[in-house]
């Protein structure tokens, strides 16, 4: 079973930076907190965007604490990338209820200034691997239909598209489509 602040791997970037996959502790609200604002206020190819921002600490330990207690009912993960001092990636994991307890959801964001670099491969492995030991069965995700980019990653993880929502996404003044995606282990 992981703790927090467990490291699962340490890894260098395709820029050589040395970064660390570790799980979420007590003491990462504010560094998270400072790292998904940016990303927020970029309104990329989120589900949420610059009206989403994180309001206080408060609110940020808050979302740690429902994140730690999710890992020690075994429903849930949330890994975080961390490159020096700094927050730069997460993933998370959240095992479904009833008749789906065998599956999970999973969101991973990176920042901007780390793109590219390999980052989100490494995290999705990490993930992927956490849900075989929660025993799950499957997982799936939810993307932006515009989004090339995280389409690709997903399916070189091995995911496929299994559908999606029509102009489920109101982004930037446009209606985009849901892509769905899905892997089974």
């Amino acid at each position: 079973m992981l703790k927090p602040g467990q490291i699962i791997t340490t890894f260098k970037t395709k820029k050589g930076r040395e970064t660390v996959i570790r799980v979420v502790a007590k003491t990462d609200a504010q560094k998270l907190m400072d790292f998904i604002n940016p990303i927020f206020a970029e309104d990329t190819f989120l589900m949420r965007g610059p009206e989403d921002l994180v309001k206080n600490l408060k609110e940020q330990q808050t979302y740690v604490n429902d994140q730690l207690k999710k890992l020690k009912k075994n429903e849930g993960v949330l890994l975080i990338a961390q490159y020096l001092d700094r927050i730069v990636g997460s993933v998370d994991l959240r095992r479904m209820v009833y008749r789906q307890k065998h599956m999970g959801e999973i969101g991973i964001t990176i920042s901007v200034d780390f793109r590219e670099e390999g980052i989100g491969q490494k995290l999705m492995t990490a993930i992927i691997q956490e849900a075989g030991n929660l025993k799950l069965r499957s997982l799936y995700l939810h993307c932006l239909a515009n989004n090339p980019r995280a389409i690709h990653v997903y399916e070189k993880m091995g995911f496929t598209k299994t559908g999606g929502l029509p102009k489920a996404y109101l982004y930037k003044g446009e209606y985009i489509d849901q892509v769905t995606m899905y892997l089974e282990f």
